[in-house]
């Protein structure tokens, strides 16, 4: 069994004919990047942000780089998921699982509540259509952890999750997000307040998984009157627990990210 996920971003410089960086970022060992070639990159980034990686949507764009055609692609891959649904699902749970697809992306970066799915639609009946859509590959679900010990899905919470669609490029178009205004500009956290950066960094890290086996995800959320903090994900390297808290931009500190270090006392 192999688990096979879209282009990750290193991937994507590869098969623009940009291995150069990509062998840079992985040699990188935390030093500087320079002004000009961190400009190319974030250039990319943007691109790979509306591009997505899967293969047809990439292969039309080195040929005609035109990201019109791109879009009007993957709207079609996005048809042709729908009318897949009929092939994992009863007849009765797919109008549920049509109604689940259309939501994931509007909850990005937040926990996943049903009710903000419909309030017409019993949650057992979503619960059910978004546990189809998970084992079709389209969606993950980053479960909440204590993270108190490796494995980490030994204190997971299921009723505590967030969801991820599988690709961000799909995500963005069923968002309808114009992406005119951002070719101009390379900030990234002025889309959807920065959750697709977020987001972008969830799909890295399940693409860097073992192909063996169903990728994970796990993030770790404090609720408490006087101290409510989030990180937005935790991993396993060999036997330590390391935190991940995305910045999209230049503002803001990572309060939650140290509360974790400092909460838990063993993680660097």
């Amino acid at each position: 069994m192999v688990y096979v996920y879209p282009l990750s971003f290193s991937e994507y410089l590869t098969a623009i004919g940009r291995d150069d960086l990509r062998v840079m970022l992985l040699e990188n060992k935390g030093e500087p990047i320079a002004e000009p070639i961190h400009h190319l990159l974030n250039r990319e980034l943007v691109n790979y942000t509306h591009l997505g990686g899967m293969p047809e949507v990439i292969s039309d764009y080195l040929e005609f780089e035109d990201l019109q055609r791109c879009r009007d692609i993957q709207t079609d891959l996005l048809e042709t998921f729908r009318s897949d649904f009929h092939k994992y699902a009863r007849l009765h749970q797919i109008d549920y699982i049509r109604t689940v697809f259309e939501s994931v992306p509007l909850q990005l970066g937040n926990k996943f509540k049903y009710s903000r799915v419909s309030q017409d639609i019993k949650s057992r009946e979503l619960s059910a259509a978004l546990d189809l859509l998970e084992m079709a590959g389209i969606i993950y679900k980053v479960c909440h952890s204590s993270a108190n010990g490796i494995p980490l899905k030994a204190e997971c919470n299921p009723r505590k999750f967030k969801v991820l669609f599988f690709d961000i490029g799909l995500a963005q178009r069923l968002l309808k997000l114009d992406h005119r205004p951002f070719l101009l500009d390379l900030d990234i956290s002025k889309v959807n307040d920065g959750a697709i950066a977020e987001f972008l960094v969830g799909l890295e890290l399940i693409g860097y998984q073992s192909f063996r086996e169903r990728a994970e995800l796990f993030y770790w959320h404090r609720e408490a009157k006087s101290s409510n903090a989030e990180v937005d994900y935790v991993t396993a390297v060999g036997s330590r627990i390391v935190p991940v808290e995305v910045k999209s931009g230049t503002h803001g500190g990572m309060k939650s990210l140290h509360l974790f270090m400092d909460f838990k006392g063993r993680v660097q």
